[in-house]
Order: C-alpha cells, then sequence, then structure tokens
C-alpha cells in the first residue's frame, strides 16, 4: 500500500464550522499528481452516490452509518407525526448521543439548521473513523468525504432557498387554479 507523507502532512485541517481551504476538485486535482494511478481512481469514484457495493472497509462503515442516521431521522419523524407503521420504524441500533442531535433536529431546528446539524453529525463520524495508517489511502478517503460535506454545508443560502419556495408555492397555487 501507497504512502502518502508528504501529500496528507501538506493538507491543511478541516473544520465543521469552517469554510473549506479549497474545492473538492482542487482537492482531487492536486492528488492525481501525487497519487499512483489505481489509489487515485478509488478515491475520484468516492463521489455521488454509487448504487453497487462499496469496495472498501471504510466506505462500507460510511454507507452504513448514513443508513443509520437515515433510519433513526425517520423513526423520529414518522413518531413526531403520529405514524405508527413498521416502515418507519428504526433499523439498526443507535447510541444516545446520535438519537439525542437527530432528536434536537426533528423537534427543536428549522429545515436548515437541521440539515447543518446532519452533516455535522456525517463529519464528526468521519472524525471518529479509525485508522491504522495516518499516511494511506484511508486519511485521503475520510478527508474528500468531509471535503463534500464542507462545500455542501457552504452551498446552502437564505436567498435561494426563499426563491425556490417561492417558485414551488405559486407553482402549486397554478396548479390549484386550473
Amino acid at each position: 500500500m501507497a504512502k502518502y507523507y508528504y501529500f496528507i502532512s501538506s493538507l491543511p485541517m478541516l473544520k465543521m464550522d469552517q469554510d473549506p481551504p479549497f474545492s473538492h476538485q482542487e482537492f482531487l486535482d492536486k492528488a492525481k499528481g501525487l497519487m499512483s494511478a489505481k489509489d487515485y481512481a478509488e478515491l475520484s469514484s468516492l463521489s455521488g452516490e454509487d448504487a453497487g457495493e462499496p469496495k472498501s472497509r471504510l466506505m462500507r462503515k460510511w454507507k452504513d452509518y448514513k443508513s443509520l442516521v437515515l433510519s433513526v431521522l425517520v423513526d423520529q419523524r414518522a413518531r413526531k407525526l403520529g405514524l405508527d407503521d413498521s416502515r418507519y420504524k428504526l433499523k439498526g441500533k443507535a447510541d444516545g448521543v446520535l438519537s439525542e442531535r437527530i432528536n434536537r433536529i426533528v423537534n427543536d431546528m428549522d429545515p436548515l439548521r437541521g440539515e447543518l446539524e446532519i452533516l455535522s453529525i456525517y463529519f464528526d463520524f468521519l472524525s471518529s473513523v479509525p485508522v491504522t495508517d495516518p499516511f494511506s489511502l484511508e486519511i485521503l478517503e475520510i478527508y474528500s468525504l468531509k471535503l463534500e460535506l464542507l462545500e455542501e454545508s457552504r452551498s446552502f443560502s437564505v436567498e435561494k432557498g426563499r426563491s425556490e419556495f417561492n417558485r414551488l408555492f405559486q407553482k402549486l397555487g397554478d396548479d390549484l387554479s386550473k
């Protein structure tokens, strides 16, 4: 397995409450020149939702965790709405911290803050994944996923949200008047 001492050492630390130091694409462009072709292909394939089975241990853990978070979210939203249907029951076992964070999202937060909190939950998970080698491809995969989360968190805009709401509300009004 290749070691990426220089590349990993040169990357700035990522924090959820700070802007990303560069775009995900800039990260991939830099990585392409510093990684083996095989490792770069694996790293660049992480983007987007892949319908296939995850290839690495990290990606299996990531997919399982995202599924658990979604299940807890659906379960708690269903209970809040009084829906008692087995389709909405929790699949898996969530720890108390995760359940409490999602409970706050469902019951106390506006949708934008809730979305940001979900991204923060994912970021915290990636920060806690144990790795055996701090200069491995796995660290670069975690960095890549964190960078994508930061980009997504910075893509939210009150103005865009309001504009989209108004567009949908207008469309609904138009549909109802037909």
